[in-house]
């Protein structure tokens, strides 16, 4: 985030970082990288260490049911957070400039009283 506000600031730098991170992510994410485990085990196929075992159930379904409503919740707060991150940056990208000091200053207030 810190380097987005700057990027706002440094319309010069922009094109240059956008490359970089364009480069980074084709070395990094591409398919051959991301795949790498799953192609060593085709070449080298084997069951999961697991396979033939009991599967034991820790859990009855009325605990199961709570432990995945506290995850629900969870992931709701979460997802909603990310939505309101996600909307501050596209207002700092797509807002006029009194719009984004604005939203510049939701955020250090977000960031100061957490």
């Amino acid at each position: 985030s810190e380097k987005i506000i700057y990027l706002a600031s440094h319309k010069d730098e922009v094109k240059r970082t956008g490359t970089k991170g364009k480069d980074f992510g084709q070395r990094q994410f591409s398919f051959d990288i991301t795949t790498k485990a799953l192609q060593n085990w085709v070449w080298s196929p084997s069951f999961a260490p697991d396979k033939g075992k009991e599967i034991k159930v820790l859990l009855d379904k009325d605990e199961a049911a709570r432990n995945l409503d506290r995850i629900v919740a969870g992931q709701s707060h979460m997802i909603a957070e990310k939505d309101m991150r996600i909307k501050e940056l596209e207002a700092i990208v797509k807002k006029t400039l009194i719009y984004r000091f604005y939203t510049y200053a939701r955020i250090a207030k977000r960031k100061i009283f957490k």
